[in-house]
C-alpha cells in the first residue's frame, strides 16, 4: 500500500507526540493534576491509548490535555474528559455533481486523508471534527473543479491549459490547500485530497462520448493520410515508376492513395487491351 506523504510543513504523528498540544497545555501526570485531587481524594482509573488524547474540563473550563498513552488515576468530580482520536482517518466524498470551467456538468468523487493535530480545538471549537470535515470537503471539491476544464481543448501548438484529466497533481494540491484553510479551526491537518472518480453527468455523457470518438477518428485519419502520402512519395521516387509516363505515374499514385486511405478492401482490376 502506498504511503501518504504529509502536506508541506506538516510533521508526522510521531514527531507531534513529543510536543505539547498546540493551543493547550499538557496534563500527563498520572494522578493529582489539580487541586480537587487533594480536597476530595476520590480517584477513577482509566487508560489513554496510542493516537488518542483526552481534553479535560473543570467546571466547564479547559484545564489541560492528556496526550501521552498510559494508565491514569484522576478525580473526576466536576471534571469532564473528552476523548479525541489523533489517528489518520479517511473520508470518501461520493458523487458530487458540479460543473467544470466550460460549464459541462460532471460527477466527481474524492478521498480525503486527515488527522487531528490539536486536540483542544477539535474537542472545544467544533461539535464533531469528522462531521465538520465531511461538510467542508464537498463544497471545496465543487469550487476547485469549477476552476478547471474536464479536458484541454486547446488547438495543437498552443499553450496547454491544466485540466482535470491531465493535471491531477495540480488539482489535488489545490484541493488540499483550500480544504486546509477551512478546517484549521477544528485542529485538523489535511494530508491529502485526491480525485477518485471523474465523469460527465448522465445527461451529456453520450454526447461527449460521441465527441471523443469523433476526435479520435479525426486524429487516426490524419495519421493514416500522412503515412499514405509518405508511401506514395517514396513510390514516385523509386526506379519502378521512373520508366512510366507522367500520366501513368499520376494514375498509379492516385490508385495507391485510394488503397491506403480507403476503408474497404481493394479489388484488383485488370485492363485488357483490344
Amino acid at each position: 500500500m502506498d504511503t501518504i506523504d504529509p502536506a508541506p510543513g506538516v510533521q508526522t504523528m510521531e514527531a507531534q507526540s513529543d510536543k505539547p498540544t498546540p493551543g493547550g497545555k499538557r496534563d500527563n501526570a498520572m494522578c493529582s493534576s489539580y487541586g480537587m485531587d487533594y480536597i476530595i481524594p476520590l480517584t477513577t482509573c482509566f487508560v489513554v491509548s496510542e493516537r488518542e488524547a483526552v481534553v479535560n474540563l473543570f467546571c466547564g473550563n479547559y484545564i489541560g490535555t492528556i496526550d501521552k498513552p498510559g494508565f491514569y488515576l484522576r478525580n473526576w468530580v466536576c471534571v469532564e474528559g473528552r476523548k479525541v482520536s489523533m489517528a489518520i482517518q479517511s473520508l470518501d466524498v461520493d458523487n458530487v455533481k458540479t460543473a467544470d470551467a466550460n460549464g459541462n456538468p460532471l460527477l466527481v468523487s474524492g478521498i480525503v486523508s486527515w488527522s487531528v493535530v490539536d486536540a483542544r480545538r477539535a474537542a472545544l471549537d467544533v461539535a464533531d471534527p469528522r462531521r465538520f470535515v465531511a461538510d467542508q470537503a464537498p463544497a471545496v471539491l465543487k469550487r476547485v473543479v469549477a476552476q478547471y476544464p474536464y479536458e484541454d481543448d486547446s488547438p495543437p501548438g498552443s499553450v496547454n491549459v491544466p485540466s482535470l484529466r491531465t493535471e491531477t497533481d495540480v488539482v489535488a494540491n489545490r484541493l488540499c490547500a483550500m480544504l486546509q484553510a477551512r478546517v484549521d479551526v477544528a485542529g485538523v491537518r489535511v494530508l491529502s485530497f485526491q480525485l477518485n472518480e471523474l465523469s460527465y453527468a448522465p445527461e451529456i455523457a453520450e454526447s461527449m462520448l460521441k465527441r471523443q470518438a469523433a476526435d479520435a477518428l479525426i486524429a487516426a485519419r490524419a495519421k493514416i493520410v500522412a503515412g499514405a502520402v509518405g508511401i506514395a512519395r517514396d513510390a514516385v521516387a523509386s526506379e519502378a515508376l521512373g520508366a512510366m509516363s507522367d500520366e501513368e505515374r499520376a494514375r498509379t499514385v492516385r490508385d495507391l492513395l485510394i488503397v491506403l486511405v480507403g476503408e474497404r478492401q481493394a479489388s484488383p482490376v485488370m485492363t485488357v487491351g483490344g
